[in-house]
């Protein structure tokens, strides 16, 4: 699946992953959740999330936590926006979640892309071009108008 146990924490002050995990997904402070780090992730930290109801059943989540330096290279207002859009337009797994500590999106059972894939698996480069080139004719949202810097995200 490709995840990893990791100490490292976004998490400010004495808050706790799991304390942050619970504010973006809205889960009571009893709510039972696993989560374990992705291996996959530039600046932020992503984590696949269980979430076991109480009659036992889960849900699966991948949760962005935002680092510090997420946090300075987008404004409040437009953070989410795109995975909101992209979710409406089935272009992207379904937001589920979008708060200031982070967002979180149904996971989608899969592996991650290796290099070598993308160089000898020709009906993924196909689907990834459509897709690439078809993100490309969305509008930009009002919300990036003034944007004075090229938007990293």
């Amino acid at each position: 699946m490709g995840a990893r146990r990791s100490s490292r924490s976004l998490a400010k002050g004495s808050e706790s992953n799991a304390d942050v995990i619970r504010k973006v997904i809205g889960l009571q402070q009893d709510a039972k959740l696993t989560a374990v780090e992705l291996s996959a992730g530039f600046c932020n930290q992503v984590m696949l999330v269980k979430r076991i109801a109480y009659d036992g059943g889960e849900e699966a989540l991948v949760v962005k936590l935002y680092s510090n330096l997420a946090l300075l290279r987008t404004e409040q207002r437009q953070r989410g926006l795109v995975d909101k859009k992209l979710s409406d337009l089935n272009m992207g797994s379904q937001l589920v979640a979008s708060t200031d500590e982070g967002i979180a999106h149904r996971y989608l059972e899969g592996r991650i892309l290796t290099e070598e894939d993308m160089h000898t698996r020709a009906d993924i480069c196909a689907a990834t071009a459509r897709l690439v080139a078809k993100f490309h004719l969305l509008e930009v949202p009002p919300q990036f108008d003034d944007a004075t810097s090229p938007l990293l995200w």
